[in-house]
């Protein structure tokens, strides 16, 4: 049997494991029971567990999670948490910017460290979605005993991205405006402060041009939100056919990180054909150069070079962007994951 660990303890599973989980399981008929954007977790896991049988799925919160035993199953864990119990498991790392980034010197860094390389020195096979996540996986754990193999994540999101509903409520507005996007969180290494600079000062030159952040931001950046209201506008809970809207009718998306595992939504707008400005970093490169315009993350002239351009119309040869027909979609992920599956 195989067991999928859900990790996350919300309502929902995220959008980059929920996709991958669609295709794996859902389309490919590998398993019978899943679930997304359950209301009633605990009844519904109750649920899964009473039906429980052969090529069923299981979904466990992440605190549970740790203290899975499966005998005669193994367990997969999509979001790179991982069972403290379990010596039969598959761990998917996005990346570990949590340690990289943000280092591991207090003590719940260091406990979680250690948690980490305990699950990670136990799997049966750890999973990257990117090259770049595999490269700074080995210089923080020195793990050398597991498989280790890259299954990267897709350029082209298929029919996860159709249909695009129109903009209402409270995005009706933007309809008329010539935004660009940010999709973020209010993290250090999200680098937002560049976009916001960026935004006020296109905003004195055209304005016209406007920015919408999508995620939670910090205390200092809603400040500067709330002192640039004609320009800069912020929503913090956004469904998931709602950003994809956003990205639909914007100018533009943009990602100002310092670093990233992926980035998910930039596969996205590539794929509604909509300009991407990526700040010039490793992962970005590896996955969208040659379809994305880049700038040096800590420069805003840059920045409001690039958006200058794409706001005019001035994008040299905008489809060759676009040309994504035969690039690597989710199926080819589910196919990946699949073999493996079978293979263990």
């Amino acid at each position: 049997m195989w067991r999928l660990k859900d990790s996350r303890d919300s309502q929902n599973v995220n959008r980059f494991e929920g996709m991958t989980m669609k295709e794996v399981y859902l389309n490919r008929g590998m398993l019978k029971y899943c679930s997304f954007g359950v209301r009633n977790y605990a009844n519904r896991l109750q649920q899964l567990v009473s039906h429980s049988q052969s090529n069923s799925l299981l979904f466990i919160n992440i605190w549970r999670g740790f203290f899975v035993y499966n005998k005669d199953s193994v367990l997969w864990s999509p979001g790179q948490g991982g069972s403290l119990l379990s010596r039969s498991q598959i761990v998917t790392v996005h990346d570990v910017i949590d340690y990289s980034y943000y280092g591991k010197n207090s003590l719940l860094k260091k406990i979680k460290y250690a948690i980490h390389n305990f699950i990670y020195s136990r799997c049966k096979c750890i999973v990257f979605i990117s090259d770049y996540s595999r490269c700074e996986f080995e210089k923080i754990f020195n793990i050398n005993n597991v498989e280790k193999i890259t299954i990267k994540s897709p350029l082209f999101m298929g029919d996860n991205i159709v249909p695009i509903n129109p903009l209402v409520g409270d995005y009706y507005f933007l309809r008329n405006k010539t935004y660009f996007l940010l999709i973020t969180n209010g993290m250090d290494h999200k680098n937002n402060r560049i976009f916001l600079d960026a935004i006020i000062r296109i905003n004195k030159i055209n304005p016209d041009v406007a920015g919408v952040v999508v995620g939670e931001l910090s205390q200092i950046d809603l400040e500067i939100l709330s002192h640039n209201k004609s320009s800069l506008f912020n929503f913090q809970k956004v469904t998931n056919d709602d950003i994809l809207s956003l990205i639909e009718y914007s100018a533009g998306l943009c990602s100002c990180s310092k670093v990233e595992g992926h980035n998910l939504t930039a596969a996205e707008a590539i794929s509604l054909k909509k300009i991407c400005i990526l700040s010039d970093i490793p992962v970005h490169r590896e996955f969208y150069d040659g379809y994305a315009l880049f700038f040096e993350h800590d420069s805003v002239d840059q920045l409001v070079e690039l958006m200058s351009r794409t706001a005019n119309g001035l994008v040299e040869d905008p489809d060759k962007l676009h040309d994504i027909a035969n690039q690597r979609s989710w199926n080819d992920v589910a196919e990946e994951y699949r073999k493996l599956f079978n293979r263990l």
